[in-house]
C-alpha cells in the first residue's frame, strides 16, 4: 500500500502539469493573434453545439473573431493526439448538415475555423495564420 501512495502522487502532478502547460500554449496562439492584429473576444458558446463538444476528453475554448467567425481550441499533450481529435470530430460530424468550417492541427492544438456562409477572403486570411503558427 505504501508504494502505490507516491505513485499516485507522481500521477496527480504530471496530470496538474499537463493542465497548466496545456494552459500555455493556448494563450501564445492568444498572443499570436494579437501580434497579427486579429482580434477576439472569449466567449462561451451553446452546450449544445456540436463545436462545444468533449473530444478524447477535453472541452474547447472558444474565440470569436467577427459576429460569425469563431475559433474553437482544443489543447492536447502532443500533435499526433491533437490529430486524433481532428479525425475523431471528422468520424462524428461527417453526417451532420454543418456551418462551414476549416480543421486544423497546429502545435499540440486541434483548432476548428467556424464561419457563417462561404468562405471569404477573411476566413482563408485566419486560415493562412493558424497554419503559420505551426
Amino acid at each position: 500500500m505504501k508504494k502505490f501512495i507516491p505513485i499516485l502522487i507522481f500521477f496527480i502532478l504530471v496530470l496538474t502539469a499537463t493542465f497548466y502547460l496545456s494552459k500555455g500554449s493556448i494563450n501564445e496562439f492568444k498572443d499570436f493573434l494579437v501580434e497579427e492584429n486579429i482580434e477576439y473576444k472569449e466567449v462561451s458558446i451553446n452546450p449544445n453545439s456540436t463545436f462545444d463538444k468533449r473530444l478524447l476528453g477535453k472541452k474547447p475554448h472558444h474565440l470569436q473573431i467577427t459576429s460569425d467567425v469563431f475559433l474553437h481550441i482544443y489543447k492536447y499533450p502532443s500533435n499526433a493526439i491533437a490529430q486524433k481529435a481532428k479525425e475523431n470530430f471528422i468520424r462524428k460530424t461527417e453526417m451532420l448538415d454543418m456551418t462551414g468550417h476549416n480543421l486544423y492541427v497546429a502545435d499540440e492544438m486541434f483548432i476548428i475555423l467556424e464561419f457563417d456562409g462561404r468562405l471569404n477572403d477573411a476566413n482563408r486570411s485566419i486560415g493562412a495564420k493558424i497554419e503559420e503558427f505551426k
